[in-house]
């Protein structure tokens, strides 16, 4: 990416607004959501933690289900097939 000038001239404002986002964003608690919540995380992840994903379960009064995948942060590009199973699950 770094050697690609025309990939960089798209990609940067939008990492640069990711990371805008992310150093100021506050959590405001609000009313929890009437539906289930799936949290996945991957075993690896250092920045979305799988103990973090507990803190979901205050974002809802349905049932609150958790799952930890191996991998790290983008464990969803080699766990798709996991992660369409754990979809229709929750649709069924």
């Amino acid at each position: 990416v770094l050697a690609e000038p025309d990939l960089m001239e798209m990609l940067l404002p939008i990492i640069k607004a990711d990371m805008q986002m992310f150093e100021t964003y506050r959590y405001t608690p609000e009313t929890p959501l009437a539906c289930p919540i799936y949290a996945m995380a991957g075993e690896q992840d250092r920045l979305c933690t799988p103990s973090a994903m507990a803190g979901w379960e205050r974002e809802t009064s349905g049932s609150f289900f958790t799952e930890t995948v191996a991998g790290n942060h983008f464990f969803i590009n080699n766990a798709a097939d996991r992660m369409r199973a754990t979809i229709l699950r929750a649709l069924a």
